[in-house]
């Protein structure tokens, strides 16, 4: 049975993706096949995982080219330019398209460096998600759970990033977590800052599910520790 692993925190810098990163690495290591999703739009985890690479002489180039192309001169010839780059490297599909109805799962999902372990990436239009998710009419806040539906009998385990704030993304990675072996980790720094960021995530979710008897596992792993 798929077991989803939702890695949440309303703390910023806590280590939520080296903390999906290592689960990921160390789960293949074991020979698990292993789904990344990444709902973070600064899209740490899709850089490293799809081995993005730093601007090539190439790309250094079209950007150039895409520049004398232009009618206009000036600050909005370079922003045009800029624009048809970014475009032209965009993943085509992404979390965003699947939570938006866009398109299925399977299409979203993209091969990485490692064996057995393939991740629907983050983009920066799932900055908009959330407004979008909150003015649909049905069910906003399972969205997510049902594009991990469509693939997760191909997976041993599925691994969610988050952004550090409360909004419907956080309640559909919260309601990703249905079944009784599934698990939310709490990154956290032993630190007021951290402490009150492990709290109002409980808070959160314990408000999500409208019951303190929750159904699944919650366990609070300390990140950046000093070894004394």
């Amino acid at each position: 049975m798929c077991r989803v692993i939702n890695v949440l925190s309303h703390k910023g810098g806590c280590g939520k993706s080296e903390t999906v990163l290592n689960l990921a690495y160390g789960l293949h290591a074991k020979g698990k096949r292993v789904l990344v999703i990444d709902c973070d739009p600064q899209s740490n985890v899709t850089s490293i995982l799809t081995a993005e690479s730093s601007l090539t002489t190439g790309d250094s180039n079209q950007l150039l080219e895409n520049y004398r192309a232009r009618t206009e001169t000036g600050f909005m010839a370079a922003l045009a330019a800029l624009g048809e780059y970014v475009q032209s490297h965009r993943d085509s599909r992404d979390i965003h398209d699947v939570m938006e109805g866009n398109c299925s799962s399977e299409e979203a999902i993209c091969r990485t460096k490692y064996e057995n372990v393939d991740i629907i990436p983050s983009g920066i239009e799932l900055s908009m998600t959330d407004y979008q998710l909150k003015n649909r009419s049905l069910d906003p806040y399972r969205a997510l759970r049902s594009g991990i539906q469509q693939v997760k009998d191909a997976y041993d385990y599925v691994i969610i990033d988050n952004q550090p704030f409360k909004n419907a993304l956080t309640f559909n990675t919260i309601a990703s977590c249905t079944e009784e072996n599934d698990l939310i980790i709490i990154p956290t720094k032993i630190n007021r800052g951290g402490l009150e960021g492990t709290y109002e995530t409980i808070m959160t979710t314990m408000e999500w599910l409208k019951t303190d008897r929750l159904p699944l596992d919650i366990k609070i792993l300390a990140t950046m520790v000093n070894r004394n």
